[in-house]
């Protein structure tokens, strides 16, 4: 799914999920209804930084997503809430 695609998604209030998955010693990914988030070349689009995740969603107006990360071997999953008010950030 390209960047103008989602756009188009949250112009319509399509977007049913937002999940990013990965592990913080390999690269994030973000699938929005399902769909892996990709790049202008098609390629899927890879995260070093979680931080990073959060500023590209944040950039297209998502503020909440799931994440499920990979540490030491077991998965985990959380809900992450995005602060616009330049607050911190929390996860639940």
């Amino acid at each position: 799914m390209l960047e103008r695609e989602i756009k188009l998604l949250l112009d319509e209030n399509a977007v049913r999920s937002v999940e990013v998955a990965g592990s913080p010693s390999t690269t994030y990914t973000i699938l929005i209804n399902g769909k892996t988030v990709k790049s202008a070349r098609r390629e899927t689009r890879r995260f070093a930084k979680l931080d990073t995740v959060a500023a590209f969603l944040l950039k297209l107006g998502v503020s909440n997503f799931s994440v499920a990360m990979t540490m030491n071997g077991e998965a985990n999953t959380a809900n992450a809430s995005i602060d616009t008010t330049g607050q911190q950030d929390s996860v639940r």
